[in-house]
């Protein structure tokens, strides 16, 4: 019991502890919710060789292709065996009227792989997003991940792991992918 409680607090202390980027387009960039659409993404790229790795991007109003938006890329839930990259969380949706672009993934589930395949499925998806910046219309230096639930769980993992082979699918060089 008290390793369950010490694991808990070191994951407490490094997510308080790491240095995070907090802020929002600026005004003139916010854009108005009643204009959101949310009936489907602009774009869906497979990230990965597997049929499941497969992302949503989701771009704000009034977005232009020499955008370089600041990007959230959100990991559904489901308890690591179902779920899909549709499952957009409310507050997920919120981000878009600011300004936000959202990309969604898929990941392979629990059911047909093992352990850390998903967390290394969230990590080929950052470093697509990263590598492609310029065709996705996003920031490269300003990428936030999220999830909900057990996408959360992999969020987590995948920050905590950075830097770790065990966390990176074995066919990618660990460290920040090429922009």
């Amino acid at each position: 019991m008290k390793a369950i409680a010490r694991i808990a607090a070191i994951l407490v202390a490094s997510s308080l502890l790491s240095g995070c980027f907090v802020g929002n387009p600026s005004a003139k960039d916010r854009l108005d919710p009643r204009k959101v659409s949310l009936a489907g993404p602009n774009l869906t790229l497979d990230y990965g060789p597997d049929p499941a790795q497969v992302l949503d991007v989701y771009r704000p109003a009034g977005w232009q292709p020499s955008d370089a938006r600041p990007t959230i890329v959100f990991v559904h839930g489901g308890g690591w065996v179902s779920g899909k990259r549709g499952d957009l969380s409310p507050s997920i949706k919120a981000q878009l009227s600011r300004g936000w672009v959202v990309i969604s993934i898929d990941y392979r589930l629990s059911d047909r792989v093992d352990w850390p395949s998903p967390v290394q499925d969230v990590d080929r998806a950052i470093r697509f997003v990263r590598s492609n910046a310029g065709l996705l219309g996003v920031d490269a230096n300003v990428i936030v991940t999220s999830g909900h639930s057990a996408g959360a769980h992999l969020v987590l993992a995948q920050a905590l792991g950075a830097g770790n082979s065990s966390f990176t699918a074995p066919d990618l060089q660990i460290g920040r992918a090429h922009v």
